[in-house]
This record gives C-alpha cells, structure tokens and sequence, in this order.
C-alpha cells in the first residue's frame, strides 16, 4: 500500500479554497474539528454522545470562530436506518 504524506497547510489551503464543509465524524470532543474551524474551514460535529457536542458549542462560541453545526448520530443505528439529508 502507498500511502501519502500531507501537511497541515497543505490541508488548510485544500479546504480553504472549496465551499463545502468538512464532516468531522465520530468527532468525541472536537479537537481536530476545532483546530479546523479556528483556521476558518466551516466543520459539521457528528456524534452520538450529546455532552460532547454541547461542550464543541461552548468551545466554538467563547473563540467566536466561523460556521459550523452539530449533528447528534449514532452511526451504529444509522446503519440499520440510514439518514436522509
């Protein structure tokens, strides 16, 4: 297997030129979405566990940083009844 190795500007200028979000998914307690979204890349949070989502709410409104959501899913259930978006 190749794989490739990337760097944090090369990510950052990737997504800072598209229009669409990044899906953190299973994001737990958003670090990795965070550090996105304070460099001005919108971020959708999944995950399932509320409490954590709550305290990505604190976090991104205290920085006051950029465009984002929280979606609250169970990717366990999901795959028994797939969402509709």
């Amino acid at each position: 297997m190749r794989t490739t190795t990337i760097y944090t500007e090369q990510v950052l200028q990737y997504f800072l030129n598209k229009e669409k979000s990044v899906l953190d998914l299973a994001c737990g307690s958003g670090r990795n979405g965070l550090f996105l979204l304070q460099n001005g890349i919108p971020i959708v949070f999944a995950d399932k566990n509320k409490v954590a989502l709550n305290t990505i709410v604190t976090a991104a409104s205290q920085n006051s940083v950029g465009r984002y959501k929280c979606w609250e899913v169970d990717l366990e259930r999901c795959l028994k009844n797939p969402l509709k978006i």
